[in-house]
């Protein structure tokens, strides 16, 4: 019987074990670098506010992707839709307009003093938080006409709607407020610089721009159930479902996608710098980011989060909308 000093048989087991390592390493380091991707959405009209570029830009995804750019007299900075028709605020331009999409084109314009920023709509009716004036605006879309206002907090930067119920963020008193049909209103305090509203099932989230947290809030106590630390800058908030919102993280340039009943954020995709607008697909199998300092949307399939094209989007792209093709 041959017998091998011990050391040697250890230097031969690793000469035969290094070969296999390095083709771990190379298999692992493959695995790792391969990007799933899905193809480009082929559905709706994809609706971009160009916050530097005074306009809006349509991309007909359901025909090819065409886009289309329209100016107007001022930044785009909130969108919304109803009965096929958008609607946009127009901050500096102290306007709303109401625009026919698929041409696109300016159908009428209402002049509005201090700045109006927040939009949402409420039936036949749309509802615009105007900045300087510290009040929110009752417009009959019909018409086009200012009907009533409410007052606010200081700089009333967003607002949702829900069941009749208005939700406004007051970004200078670091308060959101409901405000009833009847007039009534509660206040409860949120984190610093509250920029972003949304609705998830039984709550009510904004996002924080200066305090880097989500105040989530429940609508039926409007107390707060809990806050949620994310980093610098959250500057949008979107529903995804009844417990889940994503948040356009500015500075890290990231999407986060957090629970908001339990507090925990369950992922985050990197970004383009400076996201902004996030919007789902009629479908809802796809989300749309706007990325101000990229210039550019970035496509995502929800069910994986796998990347799904890039378009260009003009001079700062912000807020987006995704309807339905006309």
């Amino acid at each position: 019987m041959i017998r091998i000093p011990l050391d040697r048989m250890n230097r031969i087991a690793t000469l035969a074990i290094l070969p296999l390592m390095a083709l771990a390493v190379v298999l692992a380091s493959r695995v790792a670098g391969k990007t799933v991707t899905a193809p480009l959405p082929h559905e709706g009209l994809l609706v971009v506010a160009q916050l530097r570029g005074d306009a809006l830009m349509t991309f007909d995804l359901a025909h090819g992707g065409a886009s289309k750019t329209l100016a107007l007299a001022g930044p785009p900075h909130e969108l919304a839709e109803a009965g096929g028709r958008l609607y946009a605020t127009l901050e500096v331009g102290d306007a709303v307009v109401e625009v026919e999409p698929g041409v696109p084109a300016v159908l009428r314009t209402l002049p509005m003093d201090g700045w109006p920023h927040g939009l949402a709509i409420d039936g036949q009716w749309l509802l615009v938080s105007v900045d300087k004036a510290n009040e929110l605006a009752r417009i009959e879309r019909s018409s086009m006409t200012e009907v009533s206002t409410r007052s606010t907090g200081a700089t009333p930067h967003v607002v949702a709607v829900a069941d009749g119920t208005a939700y406004v963020a007051d970004a200078g008193d670091n308060t959101v407020r409901s405000i009833a049909p009847d007039g009534s209103q509660k206040t409860t305090t949120t984190g610093s610089q509250p920029e972003a509203i949304a609705l998830a099932g039984g709550y009510v989230v904004t996002g924080n721009a200066s305090g880097g947290t989500l105040t989530v809030v429940r609508r039926d106590t409007f107390q707060v159930a809990r806050t949620i630390a994310v980093g610098p800058e959250p500057v949008r908030v979107v529903t995804l479902d009844a417990q889940r919102v994503l948040v356009a993280m500015n500075t890290s340039s990231r999407v986060l996608q957090v629970n908001v009943a339990t507090g925990a954020i369950e992922r985050s995709i990197p970004t383009l710098g400076h996201p902004d607008g996030i919007c789902l697909s009629p479908s809802r199998e796809y989300v749309a980011i706007a990325s101000n300092a990229g210039g550019a949307v970035q496509f995502f399939r929800l069910a994986d989060w796998a990347p799904a094209g890039t378009l260009a989007a003009g001079d700062g792209p912000g807020s987006c909308i995704w309807m339905a093709a006309p």
